[in-house]
């Protein structure tokens, strides 16, 4: 009896291992008209999606023309998807990578190979859940991974991954590693990101890189990681000439201690030439070091009304800029502040037509109208934020000149210290750096740096921290 028992359950795991869907066309495949805009290859469960991956003859004809640096195609396919698809069996795929990413043109010793993705493809809100990518890819390959590997001239919309799971080195995004010329809107994502690149690769939980794209009305509450290499964003690693719009990060990034040109952002690594406007981060961000809560390196580009949570995004400064950049009303702010309407209204928010705010949805945090509610990943793990040893109150004037008063309260005794930043994250002056008792406290800052000189008119950021809390305001020097 036992051993018929045993003999059933052996049998059972490897039909599960080893009898995998198998690739099939869409049911309107082979029609006159098929893969039109109108009469787009419909995407009706994995078989059709396994397709998709495994077909390159649909992914678009043409070729990238050097002289105008842009792709030029002869045919582009649609594709649509009409039904949620279960995923969970790609786990077993290609003996162990998993799903193949749909356009996977990689460099391998500098030596360009494979194939870009050419198309649009339109989501319409149903899932995709439990998708597994883990390709191997050969030592000294620069790669470009995710559900989709790279792009070119895509309009991906209504795409949602549910528990997604991507784990490679290169540029590695839960959507797309690379979108070039590309428009990825109304899409989301949660699960888990893992990325093993050098430093100069950038990973995110939407898309790993971004070049001459727009990324609008997207969100994402995956799980980011680094392993103490990659650059990370809670969306996107790397903005190059694109706009992120309307678009806000609720997950965890973790494991992403600062080694040579290593940046994590609570939004997006590096910015260059790049607009992000009207965005959010209200993460658990789990970093040992050099912390930044919205870009960690921007470039000649604008954020404007971006927010980023000083109760849960442990971060040592807002902001990073390395050239001349315009910031206009980023501010971080407490929970209960998040979770007010008419902050965001005096920001310039649009809570008519496209944000919107329920107590019952997204923790009180603003969500997208027409997008499904966020989906808390499984791969998340709990980070417990400690409770404050103290509270910042803020500083009194703000704006300033040509001194402003620095209040807080600490709940017990603790050593404390208030640093001021500029808006480049270069330290202007220590202010505090004491052991003190519990209490009402102030501090006074003169407007000077650390030699006594005074500083100009600009935004500054005054840091504060004890033993085992950390926080960061806003204040603005008006002469």
């Amino acid at each position: 009896m036992k051993l018929t028992l045993l003999i059933t359950i052996a049998l059972f795991l490897t039909t599960a291992l080893y009898c995998q869907t198998t690739a099939l066309p869409p049911s309107n495949f082979g029609q006159e008209n098929a893969g039109t805009q109108e009469n787009p290859y419909l995407i009706s469960n994995l078989a059709n999606l396994r397709w998709l991956s495994e077909t390159r003859d649909v992914w678009g004809q043409g070729e990238w023309n050097q002289e105008v640096n842009k792709f030029v195609g002869t045919q582009k396919n649609h594709f649509t998807q009409t039904s949620d698809i279960d995923a969970s069996e790609t786990i077993n795929w290609n003996n162990g990578e998993g799903f193949s990413r749909i356009g996977d043109f990689m460099y391998v010793n500098s030596e360009s190979i494979g194939d870009y993705f050419w198309g649009n493809y339109l989501g319409n809100n149903f899932t995709i859940s439990n998708i597994y990518i883990n390709p191997d890819l050969p030592h000294g390959t620069i790669a470009s991974v995710g559900m989709f590997g790279i792009v070119l001239d895509t309009k991906i919309s209504g795409l949602r991954l549910v528990d997604a799971n991507v784990q490679s080195h290169g540029f590695v995004g839960l959507v797309a590693g690379a979108l070039t010329d590309s428009h990825l809107l109304f899409s989301s994502t949660s699960g888990y990101i893992s990325s093993t690149s050098p430093d100069h690769i950038q990973s995110g939980g939407l898309v790993g890189t971004a070049n001459r794209s727009i990324i609008e009305k997207c969100f994402s509450t995956a799980t980011v990681n680094g392993n103490n290499s990659a650059s990370l964003g809670g969306l996107i690693g790397k903005l190059s000439g694109s706009t992120v719009i309307n678009s806000f990060f609720y997950g965890i990034i973790q494991e992403g201690t600062s080694v040579g040109l290593v940046l994590n952002g609570g939004l997006v690594a590096y910015a260059d030439d790049s607009l992000i406007q009207n965005c959010y981060t209200a993460s658990a961000v789990a970093f040992e070091e050099n912390i930044v809560a919205l870009v960690d390196y921007m470039d000649y580009s604008i954020m404007n009304a971006c927010i980023w949570n000083t109760s849960l995004t442990l971060s040592y400064f807002p902001i990073r800029v390395n050239r001349v950049s315009i910031l206009q009303d980023n501010i971080g702010v407490t929970t209960d502040t998040m979770r007010d309407l008419s902050f965001y209204i005096s920001l310039g928010w649009d809570f008519e037509n496209i944000w919107d705010i329920d107590p019952e949805i997204n923790n009180g945090f603003p969500f997208l109208r027409g997008l499904p509610n966020p989906i808390v990943s499984e791969f998340e793990p709990h980070i417990s934020i400690s409770k404050p040893t103290f509270e910042l109150l803020g500083n009194y004037p703000n704006p300033f000149n040509p001194e402003t008063t620095i209040s807080f309260i600490l709940q017990a005794d603790n050593h404390v210290s208030i640093d001021i930043f500029n808006i480049r994250g270069q330290k202007v002056k220590s202010l505090v750096n004491e052991f003190k008792a519990s209490g009402n406290h102030k501090a006074i800052w003169n407007g000077t740096d650390e030699n006594g000189f005074s500083v100009s008119s600009c935004i500054y950021f005054y840091r504060m921290q004890t033993n085992d809390f950390t926080e960061t305001k806003r204040m603005l020097l008006l002469k």
